[in-house]
C-alpha cells in the first residue's frame, strides 16, 4: 500500500510503506532528542538547582521556621498535607514542586543519595546521568 502525495499543482508522487516509516523514524528520532532527552537533562538540572537549595536549607539557621512556614503554606494554599515524618528534603521539593508524594519522595532520595555519596550540588546533574 502507498500514500499519494500532491507536490505542486497536478503531480502526483505515492510514497511506500517503507517511505512512511522512514518519515516517521526521523520524526521519532526528533521527538527523542527533542523531548525525551532534552526533557531528562532539563529536569537534572532543575533538580541539581534544588540540591543546591537543600544544601542552603541544611545550613539555614532559622531552618525550623521555615520548616514550619513550608508546611503551613503547603496545606493551606494548595491543599498538599505532610506529615510530621516526612524529611526536610521531601518537604522542600514538595514546596517546589508542588508534586505528588511518591515523585517528591523520588526527587529527594536521589538528592539525599548524591549528598552521602559526597557530590557537591553544582555536580548533581552529572551524576544523575
Amino acid at each position: 500500500m502507498s500514500e499519494v502525495i500532491e507536490v505542486s499543482g497536478n503531480v502526483l508522487v505515492t510514497k511506500s510503506l517503507l517511505g512512511q516509516a522512514e518519515d516517521l523514524a526521523a520524526e521519532h528520532e526528533a521527538f527523542n532528542a527533542n523531548y525525551v532527552i532534552g526533557g531528562r537533562k532539563a529536569l537534572y538540572s532543575l533538580l541539581g538547582k534544588i540540591a543546591i537549595l537543600v544544601a542552603q536549607f541544611d545550613v539555614a539557621i532559622d531552618k525550623a521556621g521555615l520548616i514550619k512556614i513550608m508546611r503551613k503554606t503547603l496545606q493551606e494554599q494548595y491543599g498538599i498535607k505532610t506529615q510530621e515524618n516526612t524529611s526536610e528534603t521531601t518537604l522542600l521539593v514538595r514546596y517546589i514542586t508542588r508534586a505528588d508524594r511518591k515523585t517528591a519522595h523520588v526527587y529527594a532520595r536521589a538528592i539525599e543519595a548524591a549528598k552521602a555519596n559526597q557530590i557537591a550540588p553544582t555536580q548533581f546533574a552529572g551524576y544523575l546521568e
